[in-house]
C-alpha cells in the first residue's frame, strides 16, 4: 500500500516518470545490495529487538515522508532508509517462524507466511493503496502507514526475545 502512495505523492510532486524509477530502484536496490549481509549481522542481535527498532526506524521515517510530502528528493532519501530498515527486518522476522511454531508445523507456518506476504503486497498494491489514496490522499495513507509500523513494534516486543545463539566450534 505505501509503495503505491509513495508513486503517487513522488508523480504528484515531480510529474517525473524519471522520478518514479528512481522511486522504485531506491525500494529495491537496498534488499539487493544489502540483502546478504543483512541475515549476518541480523544473527548477531536479538531478532525480537531488530524487529522493535527496524519497526520504530521505519515509523519514523515514514512520519518524516509525511512531513516533507513535497521534496522529492528528501522523499527518495528517507525512502532508500526504509528500505535499508526492511532489508534488516526480514531476516529477523523469518528467523522467528521456527521459535513461535512447534517443528512439526514449520512448513505450514512457512507457507502461510510466504502466501500473506504475497497477497498483502497484491492487495496493498493493486487495491487498498489506491482505494485509501483516491479517498484520503497519499499523505494520509503514508502517515497511516507510520502508525501502523508503531504498531508493528508493540506486537513485536510482545514476542519471547531472541538472542543470537552461540557458534559451535
Amino acid at each position: 500500500m505505501v509503495l503505491y502512495g509513495l508513486t503517487v505523492l513522488i508523480f504528484t510532486a515531480s510529474g517525473s516518470n524519471s522520478a518514479v524509477s528512481v522511486l522504485l530502484i531506491s525500494f529495491l536496490a537496498p534488499a539487493v545490495i544489502f540483502g546478504a549481509l543483512a541475515g549476518v549481522y541480523v544473527d548477531r542481535f536479538d531478532r525480537r529487538l531488530v524487529l522493535v527498532a527496524t519497526s520504530l526506524i521505519r515509523a519514523g521515517l515514514f512520519f518524516l515522508v509525511a512531513i516533507f510530502d513535497t521534496n522529492v528528493g528528501v522523499i527518495l532519501l528517507l525512502n532508500l532508509a526504509v528500505s535499508i530498515a526492511t532489508t534488516f527486518f526480514a531476516p529477523a522476522e523469518l528467523s522467528m517462524i521456527p521459535l513461535l511454531v512447534p517443528r512439526g508445523q514449520l512448513t505450514a507456518a512457512n507457507g502461510v507466511f510466504t502466501l500473506t506476504i504475497n497477497a498483502a503486497f497484491a492487495l496493498g498494491f493493486t487495491l487498498l493503496g489506491p482505494l485509501v489514496v483516491t479517498i484520503a490522499g497519499p499523505t494520509p495513507l503514508i502517515t497511516v502507514v507510520a502508525v501502523l509500523y508503531l504498531v508493528s513494534a508493540g506486537l513485536c516486543w510482545t514476542l519471547a526475545p531472541a538472542p543470537p545463539q552461540p557458534l559451535h566450534r
